[in-house]
């Protein structure tokens, strides 16, 4: 399947999207049970007429497993190819992040997932329309370039046993393409994103949210952003709006302000066990941009984000560690060991797929350098305690 959104939860839009009516839903939801049958019916009738059992599921299986691959590699070539930035690719519980030099790669488990995504975001500045449907069914001609072969097999093979078995192996290729068909589960079908953006393209409005990610992502600094993209950003859900807010404050320098994002950071975390879960991650990132602020504001290297958390954040926000050791410095008055730290934080912002990622290291590090080691309220008493 095709996604449209970053690896920040998409939470609640400013605008709705739109939607076939539900029976066309319900439709396309039943011919995918149907096909799923039907193709699981031949699969088990060659797997009769074939024996051994173990071979024929083990190959028809293993050409499912290489067509989900096909699939999500025809969404990336499609998004590279309109000119979108790839932001994750995932097939099954195996997740890569493309990065400016290479690729991330982590095995984590999505429960109720599809099968597999690729989430892109198109460039703001290039028509996004044509760049949508063409990634919408990057994924269905993929699979088709791979079906076509099997299919020739099916009817040339010299001998019905190879037939049968050129006709397991489509079984398991044509699962994917089944995704043509307009439906909704958990995210929608790439037949519906290509539906979307061919008949019924979301207006500006609606876009201003995704507009203002994918300005972050080709270089526009948070703080840089129009008004109402900025405005629409802060809409998408209460956990965006306390990012939003902390994240203006460390660009800034207002460690006070964002240490005191606290209880908006508890007021965000959603109350519905399955949004809860989509947000984990990313409401763990907040906390960690919370927790930063914080030690710096204090004074106290120990309000830092702790070693485990810091090792989670290697994926979201891999130069998090490295602004540690600056405040850890900064908190030593050791400022060559400041600017080294700085130096690589920015380096590894510098190789992520977030374009703006490296300027807004580079500025909360100059702000971190620019703040006086001593709290101006704290006089001759030194570092405000705390508990």
């Amino acid at each position: 399947m095709a996604g449209s959104d970053t690896n920040v939860p998409s939470g609640a839009s400013a605008g709705v999207a739109w939607q076939p009516h539900r029976v066309v839903l319900s439709l396309g939801k039943g011919i995918v049970r149907i096909n799923a049958f039907c193709l699981s019916a031949v699969a088990m009738l060659i797997q009769v007429v074939i024996r051994p059992w173990f071979p024929t599921w083990f190959v028809t299986l293993g050409v499912l497993g290489l067509a989900v691959i096909v699939h999500e590699a025809g969404h990336y070539v499609a998004a590279r190819m309109g000119g979108m930035r790839v932001v994750l690719v995932r097939i099954g519980p195996l997740q890569i992040a493309p990065r400016r030099r290479g690729w991330k790669v982590r095995w984590k488990r999505s429960p109720g997932a599809a099968a597999g995504s690729v989430t892109a975001l198109p460039d703001p500045d290039q028509p996004w329309r044509p760049a949508f449907m063409r990634f919408a069914v990057g994924g269905v001609v993929a699979n088709l370039l791979l079906a076509v072969p099997l299919l020739i097999g099916v009817v040339t093979a010299p001998s019905t046993h190879a037939r049968l078995w050129f006709a397991a192996c489509l079984c398991g290729a044509a699962f994917p393409l089944v995704n043509i068909v307009p439906f909704h589960r958990g995210m929608d079908s790439d037949g519906l994103l290509a539906w979307r953006w061919w008949r019924h393209p979301p207006t500006t409005t609606q876009l201003l949210a995704t507009r203002a990610l994918s300005r972050i992502m080709w270089g526009t600094q948070l703080d840089a952003l129009a008004p109402d993209e900025a405005a629409a950003l802060h809409r998408m859900s209460p956990m965006h709006a306390v990012w939003c807010d902390v994240m203006g404050d460390l660009l800034r320098g207002d460690w006070q302000a964002g240490a005191g994002r606290l209880d908006a950071w508890r007021a965000a975390i959603p109350d519905d066990k399955q949004r809860r879960s989509l947000f984990t991650e990313f409401t763990a990132q907040v906390r960690r941009e919370i927790a930063f602020a914080t030690a710096i504001h204090e004074r106290d290297a120990s309000l830092l984000p702790d070693k485990a958390s810091m090792r989670a954040s290697r994926w979201t926000t891999p130069s998090l560690a490295s602004r540690c050791r600056a405040v850890v410095a900064w908190l030593d008055d050791d400022f060559n060991a400041v600017a080294v730290a700085t130096i690589d934080a920015m380096a590894l912002a510098g190789d992520s797929a977030d374009v703006s990622a490296q300027e807004s290291t580079r500025r909360i590090c100059a702000a971190l350098a620019a703040t006086p080691r001593i709290r101006a309220d704290a006089g001759f008493a030194g570092p405000a305690a705390h508990g």
